[in-house]
This record gives C-alpha cells, structure tokens and sequence, in this order.
C-alpha cells in the first residue's frame, strides 16, 4: 500500500494543515462524544484520540486489489480486536506493519492497527463502518 495514497482530504498544499472549518470543527469536537461501530453499537474509540499521522487525521486510500477505504487514524480503539499476524506488505505508512481490527463484539472488519518499528501504534479505522455516540 506504500505510494498508493488517493488523497488526503482538507490539506492546505504542502504543510498538511486542515483548513479552516475543518480545523474549527476540530476544536470543538466533546471528549463525551464516541464512535461506535455502526453494525452493532459497540463503543470503539473516542473523539479526543484523534490523532495525526502522515500530515493528516482522515486518509482516503487503497488496497492492491483497488478496494478504496476512507479511514480516520485514532492512538487507541479499545473496542477493536485485532486479527492475524502482522505483515508489512502493501503498507499504507512508513515502516509500520499493520494487523486486522475489527469490533471485538460483532467481529465486523472496522480497520487496521498500525506498529512502528518503535512499538508504537495506532489505529486506522474505516469511517463509514462508524457512527456517533455520546456519554454523559
């Protein structure tokens, strides 16, 4: 998947900042605010671990047999599982592998975890297999 971006969606040029109102609405996002898988309502991760990787949070890209997956990437999910050995094939970031995710209840598809060579990780999860929640 490496060199197989589509686009990253509200880049400015170069720098990789989001516009305006993407930014605004950014800002004001409430940390109560959850997405939930949208199959079965399993709360998976949260607003506020939107993070951003490779100049972006939202990613539009493709796999090697041309599937296209629009995915927002997230530091935790705590309600995926993940799948399979890690492989480093067709990967979408730099020296990362990358696993399976999917919801731990309903065990649908929602995405990958990606490691670094440094351990590090986070999670790319397609975002129309999503939908909002809120807790008080």
């Amino acid at each position: 998947m490496s060199g197989l971006w589509l686009r990253t969606p509200n880049q400015r040029g170069e720098d990789g900042l989001p516009d305006d109102a993407t930014r605004d609405h950014l800002l004001d996002l409430d940390p109560r605010r959850h997405l939930l898988c949208a199959r079965c309502g399993m709360r998976i991760t949260n607003h506020a671990w939107r993070i951003r990787v490779a100049a972006g949070h939202e990613h539009t890209l493709f796999n090697p047999h041309g599937l296209v997956f629009h995915i927002g990437c997230f530091a935790r999910a705590p309600g995926c599982i993940t799948r399979g050995p890690e492989s480093r094939e067709f990967t979408w970031f730099k020296d990362h592998g990358w696993t399976l995710a999917g919801c731990s209840r309903c065990w649908i598809h929602l995405g990958w975890r990606f490691r670094h060579d440094s351990a590090t990780t986070f999670f790319g999860l397609v975002l129309n297999r999503l939908k909002e929640g809120k807790t008080d």
